[in-house]
């Protein structure tokens, strides 16, 4: 035991001096000084900021705000040579289908990640492209790509089980399109696949999610409190986006009844927060949760009647600051699950958290001027 233990320490002073002498005899390339490079981690892309010696401190960063505080190499609304392939991430869309990027149909098309429509594919090792999206079950998946001239690249549809649902492999640069309609809601995987065509080749492409079936109707849920769909117990799915600001729901309650509202889209909709608000028959907001991503909200009835919720987006595209001297940046859209049930026992919403009431007080001082002073 005595030697094993004396042995112990001697490979743990051997091993203690190899990696001091690696640290001391390692080239001075591989340290970096201080400010010599900021790089920011942004969904695992790196985000390069060249230095400079006269360059101010910035400020702090605010939220849901976009700052173009780089020019070489580009923002990140810009890749090399102008680009921002694939599909605004300035990454490879990786080669298989449980690793690709995240895209964000019904918005905005601006080059920022998920919202760009170009890629490449390369004849020698980049093959394929892999993306994914959220659908609402009942919706057309609309997806059109058009290969660069002289190129053939096909597409295929995927579902959540890596099942292929359908495709499209025309012969040479001539567009490929796809239009299915979902029978789940969840996400759908694209790949974009090479087929021949030398070297690097770019494409454009488009993801559409075409009209609605929001609780089983085969339409959108009503936009305002006079229009809300009725529903009654049970579970429901919908979808919001850049067009489609609200769904309103209408529901018959008791005085008594203890209301349960279950929102979800934080594994269905990538990124996307959506919040739940209740109001009494009158149209008065009663009470709201607005956490991020999924949502419960209990209250007990205490008129009888037809009550409502409102689901909206955060933070939209309506209700959003327009400022003129930054650029906001508005994101959200997809599907959720809205789940609806009736329970004997109930929370009471939390009281209001009482704020001590300050009292502002003013008081003038007169200074003699000294010239002296």
């Amino acid at each position: 035991k005595n030697m094993n233990y004396k042995k112990t320490r001697i490979e743990a002073v051997v091993l203690t001096i190899v990696l001091l002498g690696a640290m001391f005899l390692a080239p001075a390339s591989s340290f970096v000084a201080p400010n010599e490079k900021n790089l920011i981690t942004e969904q695992g892309n790196l985000i390069y900021r060249s230095p400079s010696s006269t360059e101010d401190e910035l400020p702090p960063f605010m939220l849901d705000r976009y700052y173009d505080v780089i020019t070489d190499p580009a923002p990140i609304s810009m890749g090399k040579d102008g680009e921002n392939n694939d599909a605004g991430y300035k990454t490879d869309a990786r080669d298989e289908i449980n690793r690709g990027h995240a895209l964000f149909p019904n918005e905005l098309i601006d080059d920022t990640p998920g919202r760009g429509r170009t890629g490449t594919l390369h004849s020698a090792d980049d093959l394929y492209d892999w993306y994914y999206f959220p659908v609402c079950d009942g919706q057309d998946i609309v997806i059109t790509m058009t290969p660069p001239s002289g190129y053939d690249y096909d597409i295929s549809l995927w579902d959540d089980d890596e099942l292929l649902r359908d495709s499209s492999t025309n012969s040479g640069s001539v567009q490929e399109t796809i239009t299915y309609t979902s029978d789940y809601t969840d996400r759908w995987y694209l790949n974009i696949s090479y087929v021949s065509g030398t070297d690097e080749g770019q494409y454009s492409f488009t993801v559409d999610l075409v009209g609605q079936n929001d609780a089983g109707t085969g339409d959108d849920a009503g936009d305002t409190f006079a229009d809300a769909t009725l529903i009654t117990l049970g579970t429901y799915n919908g979808f919001l986006d850049m067009n489609d600001a609200y769904d309103w729901y209408k529901f018959d309650v008791a005085d008594g009844d203890g209301i349960h509202f279950t929102l979800k889209m934080r594994t269905i909709a990538y990124l996307a927060d959506f919040d739940i608000h209740l109001y009494n028959p009158s149209g008065e907001l009663v009470y709201e949760e607005q956490y991020y991503y999924d949502d419960d909200l209990y209250y007990p009835i205490d008129e009888t009647g037809q009550w409502r919720v409102k689901i909206d987006i955060f933070p939209g595209w309506v209700e959003i600051p327009q400022p003129t001297e930054w650029n906001y940046y508005a994101y959200g859209s997809g599907p959720y699950e809205l789940e609806y049930a009736i329970e004997t026992d109930v929370p009471s919403p939390p009281d209001p958290i009482p704020q001590p009431q300050i009292t502002p007080i003013a008081k003038t001082f007169t200074i003699a001027d000294d010239p002296a002073s």
